[in-house]
Order: structure tokens, then sequence, then C-alpha cells
């Protein structure tokens, strides 16, 4: 069969196969030496964002958690449940849904032809029932339910709907107890034909594996050459925020506080790279505002600060359980314009990137995060070594430049979870 094939090659991280099927399927393959496990993850790029698209010329709506819905249902087939079938393999399989893909994945030590020809069999071929669609409305509604008690879900749940203001972003995966309601067998099975085309979806995986043996099994499935085109519905939120502060009880030993900050979202991935960085040297463990504010209580092991960043979203926010819970947001407040007023310091800097770099190369010696990070960056419209180079062309003045765009107070939201008295 032919084909567009190229082998990848970096001089320090190896090599990886790159592959385009005649039905669309992007197929990545690292070869791993000296690990035993092999890590297979298949992506299709539809998420909780994706509430719509035209067929037709016309739009079609999908309910909220339609996605992580159809998740739910693609591991289920007519001979039954399709983890007992993996179990046969020796594979440990799962899913999950994110904002902006859909992934199904397996580990194993034996067998993978056998699993991969079990994955991307099912996922092409939904079995969907009436019945069985009703039946799992009340499995998800139970699991939203379980959600809205997770405080720290609840937590980032809370700060998106204050930062956003229609962006389907500050809607929970999952969808709402109503939402789901909406959804029918029509329903998933018209999502499943617009979205679940090969063209959308990218088959990533690292291990000991011999490549053609895994591109013998994906041509079974990937001979017949399709046309695809799908038309997403916009994005369309406004700079500001939505309100300033969420508040709500759980049964948690002390407040959870999150400080969140909305941000334009970025093209490049090297300015997600730069906010990291810029975190970090704001707020680590190694700075003199951790060690103070660790110091006096107001922030505990706890403490997290991420970079929560997307296509069409890009937000900095700062967590921790804290009994002082005005103390920690104006703390942070305080540091942002201490480094503003001070400035950052460059060997700081070069301490980090240092660190990033090598928390980056020793992620190669993992078959899960070498397929997780080629999946990712090919569904980003990269490759895997991007972040290699990108870390190398990391500058303190890029990150000092950052600081003066990022971090805007007029743009930030608190959410609080107490404790239920």
């Amino acid at each position: 069969m032919r084909y567009d094939r190229q082998i990848i090659t970096h001089p320090a991280l190896g090599s990886y196969t790159k592959a385009v099927l005649p039905s669309g399927l992007t197929v990545l393959l690292y070869p791993t030496s000296g690990l035993s496990t092999t890590h297979c993850i298949l992506g299709c790029k539809i998420g909780s964002l994706d509430s719509g698209y035209y067929s037709g010329g016309k739009l079609v709506k999908v309910p909220a958690g339609t996605a992580h819905f159809l998740e739910h249902k693609l591991f289920e087939s007519e001979e039954g449940d399709l983890f007992l079938q993996f179990a046969k393999t020796g594979a440990n399989a799962n899913a999950y849904t994110s904002f902006d893909r859909t992934c199904y994945l397996f580990s194993t030590t034996q067998q993978v032809p056998q699993s991969l020809h079990i994955l991307l069999r099912q996922i092409q071929n939904p079995y969907l029932t009436d019945q069985n669609v009703e039946k799992e409305k009340g499995i998800i509604a139970q699991e939203i339910r379980m959600y809205d008690d997770d405080p720290d879900w609840r937590s980032t749940t809370e700060i998106l709907g204050c930062l956003y203001q229609h962006h389907p972003v500050r809607v929970d995966i999952a969808g709402t107890v109503e939402s789901i309601q909406e959804i029918d067998r029509d329903t998933l099975l018209a999502v499943h034909g617009a979205y679940y085309d090969h063209h959308n979806m990218v088959l990533s995986i690292a291990g000991p594996i011999d490549p053609q043996e895994m591109l013998a099994v994906c041509e079974v499935y990937c001979a017949q050459q399709r046309d695809f085109s799908l038309e997403r519905v916009p994005i369309d939120e406004p700079r500001q925020i939505d309100h300033p502060r969420a508040e709500c009880a759980l049964q948690v030993s002390a407040p959870l506080v999150t400080l969140g900050f909305k941000e334009q979202p970025v093209a490049d991935r090297y300015w997600r790279l730069v906010d990291n960085v810029l975190l970090e040297l704001l707020v680590g463990e190694t700075t003199d505002f951790y060690r103070q504010q660790y110091d006096s209580g107001v922030i505990g092991p706890t403490f997290g600060y991420d970079v929560f960043s997307g296509d069409s979203y890009h937000s900095l926010l700062f967590s921790c359980e804290t009994r002082q819970t005005d103390a920690f947001v104006d703390s942070l407040y305080a540091r942002i314009e201490q480094a503003r007023r001070q400035g950052l310091r460059e060997d700081d800097f070069h301490r980090v990137k240092k660190g990033l770099y090598g928390r980056y190369v020793r992620s190669f010696g993992r078959p899960e995060a070498i397929a997780t990070a080629m999946l990712g960056a090919q569904m980003l419209g990269g490759g895997l070594f991007d972040t290699y180079d990108q870390v190398q062309q990391l500058t303190f003045a890029d990150v000092c430049r950052r600081l003066e765009q990022v971090l805007d107070r007029r743009y930030s939201a608190v959410s609080v979870v107490w404790p239920k008295q």
C-alpha cells in the first residue's frame, strides 16, 4: 500500500515514524529500547468545546457533554464491555475526554497488534441503541454529581465560570445533568459521523515496537480514501471577565482558593512555554516569595500554578488550600507588582530553563509520556521535538516582555471553596 511516510530524527532524542494513511489517519510510531511497556493513544479532535458544526450549510448544535457521552459509548460493543476484550490480550485500557480532544488508550507488555486491532475496529463502529443510550444518562449524571462534590474540580469550574462569559470552557466537560437529557442515539450517530473521521484523528504509539508491524495493522482499517470537511462553530469570547468572585461550600477541611487571570489566546506554543517559565520565576518553590509565604502559613504543600491553555483560551491559575484566603490572593497580586517594579533575576531564569530542559529529556524514558507528547504536538500542528527546540530558543528578554503583557488584575477573578458548616 502506498502512502506518505517519513522518519523524523533528532540528534539528541532519537527518531520516530510519521505516516498518513489513505483514509487520512496520521500514525506516529516511536520505537524504544530497554523498555518493556508499549503505550498507544488514539485521539480524535472533538472535546467539550465542540458545541456545534455546520452540515449542508445548516448549524447543528451539539448538547454540552456529547463528546464525553460518546466516549463512554465507544467502549461498549455488542459483545460487551471493551475493557474485557483488552484484558484478554493483557492490555490495560482507558479513555478520557478533555476540552479539545477525546482519547482512547492502552498500555501493555504483550500482544500489541491484537490490542491495536480491537481499538481501531471498535472506534469506527459504535454500538448504540435507544436503550443503552438512556441507561448511560443515569451513569453520567451520577458522574457529574460526583465531580460537583470534588473540591479541586469544582474550584476549576468555578474560576472558569468567573473568567469566561460565553466560551464553552466554562461548562463541565461532562455537561450538566440537564444537558445530557438532550442527547439521544441520533445525536451520537450524527456527531460520530461528523467528527470521527480518520482525517480528524491521530494514532500515537511508543514502546518496543516494530513500526512496520504496527502499520500493517493500521492498513487493515485505513485503506479506503475518504473526503472530509468539518466546519466548526467559531467561539466568540470578549476580553472582559464574567464576574470577579465565586464561592461555594463542600466537605473540605480547609478553604481552597484559586486566583485566575484571563489572557488573550496564544497561537504559538512557544508563548505557553514562556508563561510556564514566568510563573516558576514568580512563585516557584525556590523563590523568596514561596519561602516567605510558606513560613508564614499563607501557602502550604497544596500550592500550585498552571498555564491553562488551548487554541481559543488561555489563563494563568494559582491555587492553594489555606485558611488565610485574603492574604493568599493579596500576596500574589503583590508579588506580580513587585516583579514588574524590580524585575526578574536572569540567573534564576537560566536555572529554570535548565530544569525545564532536564525534565523534558527525562520524559523520553517513559513510553506514556512520549506517546502523549507526540499526539499532543501533532494535534496542535507541530512535532514531537518542537518543545526541545523551543526550550533552546527561550530568552530572558521574552519572559520579561511577557510579564508586562499578562497577569493584569482587571482580568482576574477569585473562587473559594469553603468548608461546609
